[in-house]
């Protein structure tokens, strides 16, 4: 019987030998669309975990095709846009337990605060 696994949070997980990656986000496996919302995403392949059964993780809403982190010009809160939702990451520290990549002017990933100030908020990502 699946169950949440909040342990894992900011894991990425897929099964030996096969492309599909998840995210353990809020205990549940979060399927990552395809290669370029990954990369908008996270720093790198390398910290895949593949030794696990994802049958005995809930399965949570597949991440939406182009989510980017992004923060604001002369915001420090880094987001996790999503859908149709904003999460902040809580920390420095949560966002290097997730692996994610940080938002930069060259990636286009520091918009205008007032882009993300319309965008309606969601829970917060925290390590555990």
């Amino acid at each position: 019987m699946p169950r949440t696994r909040s342990d894992l949070n900011g894991y990425l997980l897929r099964t030996p030998r096969t492309a599909t990656v998840y995210l353990v986000d809020q205990g549940k496996k979060r399927r990552i669309p395809d290669r370029e919302t990954f990369n908008n995403l996270f720093r790198g392949w390398g910290t895949i975990v593949e030794d696990i059964d994802l049958a005995e993780i809930v399965t949570g809403p597949t991440i939406s095709r182009g989510a980017v982190l992004a923060r604001g010009d002369g915001d420090r809160t880094v987001y996790l846009v999503d859908g149709k939702s904003k999460r902040a990451i809580a920390n420095p520290a949560t966002m290097d337990w997730y692996h994610f990549r940080w938002p930069s002017k060259a990636r286009g990933t520091i918009v205008p605060k007032i882009v993300l100030d319309g965008i309606p908020r969601g829970p917060m990502i925290r390590k555990r």
